[in-house]
């Protein structure tokens, strides 16, 4: 990954944290699937034991591998890439252009073989052309490179009175649109099986699939609505006045009984990603263990998962094909774990018509390996452009001034820590910047520490950390908390504010993250996986620095 600093303007007085913003290849390859043969040739299957898999002749092609409009390949490099986008929930005419360009975003840089759209796609329509003018907005660069795309339903998609049923049938006019109704004799529209075939097209038995699930919308009827009091101290979290839709077991019995029919049609078990709108309970208990199901990311808005747990992800453990779940709903919500040998991610909300975090939007990306597709990969690509996976985590980032002798900036001069005039220490003089390209994860750090010498110097600076939103959070280091220990002393004191460390101060100080705050709405600076660029430092007077660094403790 290319990073592309964003060097923000110095002012007098203040400590800076800058954002980064990731190169984007606008030259996205056109992942044409190949259409469906319907009928598979003999001398194909003659030979799918060279590809390491004898199909089991006698069983029949199970009616969810059936009537698939386009077929489903590794590529060439036997990957097979996925995007999932969360709740565009806008209406007509069409998303924002924000969301629109999000997309684009995202597509340009990822090159999936398949878009997935999360539920909550709209917040429902009238009526077929308006909804398909909506839609034509929507999947329009996705159509334009002949990438095939899916959807499922979620809880405000048939709010505008168009059904789920009549909404359907324009999903599907779509020409890269391989979604399906689903069976009707079950809870819900859109219940349908994606098969992702080997990239040596002798080999006949799906490889992957990718279960599509129709979660619901609401509850109304179980004497649930009106009486959340009763779900205290469960794993139902929702929210008040709300009870939202749970997989009835209709819908359970179908995914067991149709996955016991692809394993016997395949001859083993299809690994598979199954996604939907409305989170399963287990996404909460994850969270609630997080240390112990390597939890990454941010939960920012309760589980608003059904009242009801009704076994789904149970018959996904024991049925041992489904390896990760991918679910929206939550905007604000975008962490990942591993409980049971499954993954549950939230996707990454791109609609920016509603409720939304632009910190943590973008794409849920899963990649699988033809070779390995027991063992998925997953992460969020941010609208931001940084992957926090790829980045380290800010204790783990100090910036250090050890190249050559003290080096005095002075009248708007800047220095990257990169550069040849580093030094042991910089002097500042006025408004002056230091900045480095090195980005790191904010999420564990909750201290900002530097040393510093302000001999000659006073403390009346303001520190500002934009973070990757561009979003300012600063505070007046005089009027604020300050922990310092002087040069030579082991024990760390604190003082009420900056204006009262000892004089002629020379020594480390630490200044609680949660002392700066948003200058817009006076919000905390988050702690999650945030990523910034580094540090730029400027001061009004003439103090000496070294060792910035966000750390989780300032004693260690």
């Amino acid at each position: 990954m290319k990073f592309l600093k964003i060097i923000t303007s110095a002012v007098i007085g203040m400590l800076i944290i800058t954002s980064v913003s990731c190169g984007i290849d606008e030259s996205a390859s056109a992942n044409t699937q190949t259409p469906v043969d319907t009928g598979e040739t003999e001398a194909a299957i003659d030979n799918n034991e060279t590809a390491g898999e004898i199909l089991n002749m006698d069983a029949e092609i199970p009616t969810v591998l059936q009537n698939q409009k386009y077929t489903l390949r590794f590529d060439e490099n036997g990957e097979f890439r996925i995007v999932v986008f969360g709740d565009v929930q806008a209406s007509a005419p069409a998303p924002s252009n924000q969301t629109l360009a999000g997309i684009k975003t995202i597509i340009d840089r990822e090159k999936p073989d398949l878009v997935l759209f999360s539920g909550d796609n709209s917040v429902g329509f009238a009526n077929e052309k308006l909804l398909e003018k909506y839609l034509s907005a929507l999947t329009g660069y996705i159509e334009e490179l002949k990438i095939p795309w899916a959807h499922v339903y979620g809880n405000h998609d048939d709010e505008g009175g168009l059904s789920r049923e009549r909404q359907q049938a324009v999903y599907e006019s779509f020409e890269y649109c391989i979604s399906q109704t689903g069976p009707d004799d079950i809870k819900g529209v859109g219940n349908y099986v994606l098969p992702v075939y080997s990239k040596d097209e002798t080999r006949t038995d799906p490889v992957f699939a990718v279960w599509g699930l129709d979660s619901g919308g609401y509850v109304t009827d179980k004497g649930l609505p009106g009486n959340q009091a009763a779900l205290n101290h469960t794993m139902y979290q929702g929210h008040p006045g709300t009870t939202y839709a749970y997989m009835p077991f209709s819908q359970v019995k179908w995914y067991y009984d149709t996955s016991e029919e692809l394993e016997e049609y395949a001859g083993h078990i299809v690994p598979a990603l199954a996604y939907f709108h409305i989170p399963l309970q287990e996404f909460y208990e994850i969270w609630l263990n997080s240390e112990q199901t390597g939890v990454i990311g941010v939960k920012q808005e309760p589980v608003c998962a059904g009242p009801l747990n009704s076994g789904m992800f149970t018959a996904m453990v024991e049925r041992g094909d489904v390896k990760a779940v991918c679910c929206g709903h939550d905007h604000i919500n975008d962490y990942s774990g591993e409980f049971c040998g499954i993954k549950l991610c939230y996707a990454s909300n791109i609609g920016f018509d509603t409720y939304h975090d632009v910190d943590i939007m973008g794409g849920r990306v899963f990649v699988v390996k033809e070779s390995d597709p027991d063992n998925i990969e997953t992460y969020i690509s941010y609208l931001n452009g940084i992957s926090l996976k790829e980045i380290k985590n800010s204790s783990e980032v100090v910036i250090d001034f050890e190249d050559s002798a003290l080096y005095t900036l002075e009248n708007g001069e800047a220095v990257e820590n990169a550069g040849k005039d580093c030094s042991a220490a910089v002097r500042i003089k006025g408004d002056c910047t230091i900045q480095t390209g090195e980005p790191f994860k904010i999420n564990n750090g909750r201290y900002l520490k530097l040393w510093l010498d302000a001999s000659e110097g006073t403390l009346d600076s303001i520190a500002i950390i934009n973070v990757s939103t561009n979003v300012s959070y600063m505070v007046k280091i005089a009027d604020s908390e300050v922990y310092y220990c002087s040069d030579g002393d082991t024990e760390w004191q604190t003082s009420p504010n900056g204006e009262n460390l000892p004089d002629n101060f020379k020594g480390s100080i630490a200044i609680s993250a949660g002392a700066l705050k948003n200058t817009a709405n006076k919000t905390e600076i988050p702690s999650k996986d945030t990523a910034v660029s580094g540090f730029s430092v400027s001061s009004t007077g003439n103090v000496i620095i070294d060792n910035i660094q966000m750390v989780a403790s300032y004693k260690k």
